[in-house]
């Protein structure tokens, strides 16, 4: 049996917007915005149970943000 299951994200260089989304297998959840922010450690969410798909991207902060470039980290755990 799986006990509970976790995404999580960080950034090194700069601080992000990322936009997430998850799937339970009948739809997709409504998508919510998460800002990681680089002088943090680990940004940890916890996933509903029935997730079988997510969908991660990088959305710009502002008009002004015009870092596409910088790679943010991210890691799933089932416990």
């Amino acid at each position: 049996m799986w006990g509970d299951s976790y995404i999580s994200f960080a950034s090194s260089w700069t601080d992000v917007r990322l936009k997430v989304q998850f799937h339970n297998g009948t739809a997709w959840l409504p998508a919510k915005d998460i800002d990681v922010n680089q002088a943090n450690g680990r940004l940890a969410e916890k996933l509903p149970q029935g997730i079988q798909k997510i969908h991660v991207g990088r959305v710009k902060k502002s008009g002004s943000d015009v870092v596409d470039d910088n790679p943010v980290g991210w890691l799933l755990e089932i416990l």
